[in-house]
Parts: C-alpha cells; sequence; structure tokens
C-alpha cells in the first residue's frame, strides 16, 4: 500500500508541474506575440513618420518647385496675367538662375506687350548667365525685327543700319541682317526702290519658313541727304546721340570694315562698297568732315578695290585742296582785311583757277561765270559722268560764315582780261538784311573819274542790301594815286 501511494503521489507531482509548464508556455507565448505587435506597431509608425517626411521632403525639392513655377507661370500667361506669369517665372530663376526657359517666357511676355526693348535685355542677360546660343539667337531675333518695323513705318534710319550691325557683330553669317543693309542701304542712300518682300522670322525658332512671316518693305524715296553736324537724337551701340551724322555714318561704315577684316565675307564686301560711295544724286557735307571722309575711303579702297571709290577720292581730294587754297583769305576777309584780296587775285593759284572755269576745265569743281565758294557745307554730286562738287551759295545756305565768289568769266577789258573776286560776310545780326558783298577786282580800266588814264589797277565795290533796295560805294584806282570814290 505504501509503495502504491508513494507513486501515485509522483504521478499527481509530474501532472502538476506539466500544467504549471503549460501555463507559463501559453503566457509566455502570449507576452511574446504582444512584443511582436508593439514592435510591428512601432516599425509601422516609424515607417508612416519616414514616408510623411519623405513626402514633404520631395514635394519641396528645387526641381520640382522649379518645374511648379513654370507651369504656374504658363497657365498665367495663357489667361493674359502677364504680372503673375512674370512673378512666377523670376522665382524660378531664383531657384535656378540657369534656366533658359523661364528667359524666354519673360521674353515671349515682353513682346506680347509690345515692350521689345525689356525683351532684349531679359534675353541678352540670360545669354549672360548662362551662355545658352538660343537666349542669344533670340536676342537678334527681336532686334531684326525691330529694324523690319522701322522700315515697314518708312521710318528706316541710321539707327536701323546699327540694328543689323548689332546682329551681325554677333551672328557674323546672318543672312536676314545681311539683305536688311541692302534695303537700308536702297532707303537711304538711293532713289530707288524695288517692291520686293523678304523674310524675317518673328519666333525664335529652327527658323523653319512655315513659322516665318514675309515682311513687304515700304519705300522712303529722297533725292539727297545731309551729313551736317546736327545731333541725332538716337542712341544705340554705336549711333551716338551727341555725335554729327557723318560721324554716326562712319562708324558703321568702320563697322562693316572690322567684320569684313574678320570674316572676308562677299556679301560684306558688297555692302561696304555700297555704302562708301553713297549712290544719291547730291550729299551734303560739313566741309570739316571733308578730310575725314577721305581717310575713311582710303582706308575702304585698302580692302575693296573698287574704281569707282577711287575717282571719288580724287574729286574729294580737288575739294580739300581748293579749301586749302583759300584757308588764308577766308581768314582775311572774316577780319575785314580786303586789301589781302590784291595779291591774292593775281597770285599763279587763283589765276589759273579762274582760267580753269572760263576753259571749262576745272576738273571736278562744278560751276561757271561765278562760282560760290565757302568753308561750311560742300554738296558732293553724282553725275552720269562721275563725281563733281560744288558749294552752295549765300541764298542756298543760310548758316554760312561766309561765301567767296570766284569769277570765272570771260571779261574783258580792250582785251585784257579780268580778275575779280567777291565776298558777302555773315550776318552781324542772324538775318539776312542788311547784307553786304565786297567785290575786289584786277583790271584794265580809267583810273581817272574824269579823265582818259587807262592801265591795270584794282576796285573795290561795296554794294549793302536792305529790304527797301540796294546802295553801292565804289572806290577806283583803289589804293592808287588817283584813287576815287562814288555811291550809286
Amino acid at each position: 500500500m505504501y509503495d502504491l501511494k508513494k507513486e501515485d503521489m509522483n504521478v499527481e507531482h509530474n501532472n502538476h508541474t506539466r500544467n504549471r509548464d503549460e501555463k507559463r508556455a501559453i503566457q509566455q507565448a502570449k507576452r511574446n506575440r504582444q512584443v511582436r505587435m508593439y514592435k510591428i506597431c512601432i516599425a509601422v509608425f516609424v515607417v508612416l513618420f519616414v514616408c510623411a517626411g519623405c513626402g514633404a521632403i520631395i514635394w519641396n525639392l528645387p526641381s520640382l518647385k522649379l518645374s511648379r513655377m513654370l507651369s504656374a507661370g504658363d497657365k498665367y500667361t495663357e489667361s493674359g496675367d502677364y504680372v503673375k506669369a512674370n512673378d512666377s517665372y523670376e522665382k524660378a530663376l531664383k531657384i535656378d538662375s540657369g534656366t533658359v526657359e523661364a528667359y524666354r517666357c519673360l521674353a515671349n511676355n515682353d513682346l506680347e506687350q509690345d515692350n521689345s526693348t525689356a525683351a532684349k535685355k531679359i534675353l541678352y542677360s540670360g545669354w549672360e548667365n548662362t551662355q545658352d546660343e538660343s537666349l542669344l539667337h533670340y536676342y537678334c531675333v527681336v532686334v531684326l525685327n525691330e529694324a523690319v518695323a522701322q522700315i515697314n513705318e518708312k521710318k528706316c534710319s541710321m539707327e536701323t543700319v546699327d540694328k543689323c550691325l548689332q546682329v551681325l557683330n554677333i551672328e557674323k553669317d546672318n543672312e536676314d541682317a545681311l539683305h536688311l543693309l541692302d534695303v537700308c542701304y536702297d532707303r537711304l542712300y538711293t532713289g530707288r526702290y524695288e517692291d520686293d518682300a523678304f523674310t524675317v522670322f518673328l519666333e525664335d525658332t529652327a527658323m523653319k519658313e512655315d513659322e516665318a512671316e514675309e515682311v513687304s518693305l515700304s519705300d522712303i524715296l529722297i533725292d539727297s541727304i545731309s551729313f551736317e553736324d546736327v545731333p541725332n537724337d538716337i542712341m544705340t551701340s554705336s549711333i551716338s546721340k551727341n555725335a554729327s551724322k557723318y560721324e554716326n555714318y562712319e562708324n558703321q561704315l568702320r563697322s562693316l570694315l572690322a567684320l569684313y577684316e574678320e570674316t572676308e565675307s562677299d556679301a560684306i564686301e558688297k555692302i561696304i562698297a555700297q555704302y562708301a560711295l553713297l549712290d544719291i544724286e547730291y550729299v551734303y557735307f560739313s566741309v570739316n568732315n571733308l578730310t575725314k571722309y577721305y581717310k575713311l575711303l582710303e582706308d575702304v579702297y585698302e580692302a575693296v578695290q573698287d574704281k569707282s571709290i577711287e575717282e571719288l577720292m580724287e574729286c574729294l581730294s580737288q575739294a580739300i585742296k581748293v579749301q586749302e587754297d583759300f584757308a588764308d583769305i577766308f581768314t582775311e576777309f572774316a577780319q575785314g582785311n580786303y586789301e589781302s584780296a590784291k595779291d591774292f587775285i593775281v597770285s599763279d593759284t587763283y589765276v589759273n583757277l579762274r582760267d580753269s572755269f572760263i576753259n571749262g576745265e576745272s576738273g571736278y569743281w562744278e560751276g561757271s561765270a561765278a562760282v560760290p565758294l565757302n568753308q561750311d557745307q560742300m554738296v558732293l554730286h553724282k553725275t552720269d559722268d562721275g563725281f563733281k562738287f560744288f558749294y552752295p551759295d549765300y541764298d542756298d545756305y543760310e548758316n554760312t560764315q561766309g561765301v567767296i565768289t570766284v569769277w570765272g568769266s570771260r571779261q574783258l577789258d580792250d582785251g585784257v582780261q579780268r580778275t575779280t573776286i567777291s565776298y558777302e560776310p555773315v550776318s552781324q545780326n542772324g538775318e539776312y538784311y542788311p547784307h553786304t558783298e565786297y567785290v575786289i577786282s584786277y583790271e584794265y580800266s580809267n583810273v581817272l573819274k574824269n579823265g582818259t588814264d587807262i592801265k591795270m589797277n584794282y576796285r573795290l565795290n561795296t554794294t549793302t542790301t536792305t529790304e527797301e533796295g540796294a546802295e553801292t560805294e565804289a572806290i577806283g584806282d583803289w589804293g592808287g594815286e588817283h584813287e576815287w570814290k562814288t555811291s550809286y
């Protein structure tokens, strides 16, 4: 019995231990499941948190912000709200200053509002910041379209030429700019016009013909051009508002010469020859510009061997010599020293010039009988036979500082040729009247007022003209032993 009970007790003990272990295992498994669930929740929370953070980071990436700004700008542009559109594009540039699209869009908006000046500024600034050639090309397109507009509006000017030169200095083979220079030449420096049309591209594209607009050019017919020292009110790259028209013209021609030296382009060579010759009937020059123009033509001729340029240089050379020959007598006359004419009109220089007019052999100097000369303005005359020059008289050029007249007519006194010169000084009060003319002659005539003593002598006639009429004071045998005076 004892042994049996002991066995039962062992069995009972083992059962109890087993039950206890099973309960513990169940509890441990439950705790393990709780821990795993906790860890899973933590992991899920961490993942969700990280994902949320990444989403915010991704949403604020510069590339996405840039894209959003550009997209917003496009939408505002489509609705015509250029202020908000430009604000979006400018924000895009703050994100990335190298965003070519933003520069282009800003320029497009400026052009839509007819503000080509602002468009050029943003395109050029964009090119400076990005060095993207498409922006620089677009800049050139805008400049050329400005030139076309000026031509179409009959406002072709030196500024129009300057725009073409700006483009050629950037794109040296730009055919549109070369063609426009040719058109400008026809409008500015000839009386010719061909009713043609040419293509100018209004969009910054791959230059496809179907994206181009044909622009019909309108004519500006002129028969003369003046190169006086009159300030120009246009300021561009080579045009200066403080320069004379001639100086602007010379600057442009020298720009063409520089381009030719760099490119040796046949098209530019042709344009240089055109602009140098000024194929127009009358060209008015400030006398101060004669030597400058001659030196300019020397440089042109060195690059462009054109026979017509050489002939023009010979014409100008004679005009320059005439100015040199008369420089001193002009100074004396301006100071009121008319006695100085006595030696001058018997000099070989003056007598030979007088005879050349009498015999029709004056060369490039155009005129006959009474031939005016001043130190202010000269006219270059293109004839069928070549180039000539002449000077406006007192009545034709109101701003003159004084006019000398060379008497080149045949005036015989008992078979002896008379030599005469006259001078009209600048008006003292800025008005034409009273107008004075001094006429000095060396002639074979009677030196006695009431006698018959005939010999070579000087005579001075001073004629004063007012609105009421003219009065002349004559001095016979001027400075001689029988000097006499009379008035009529």
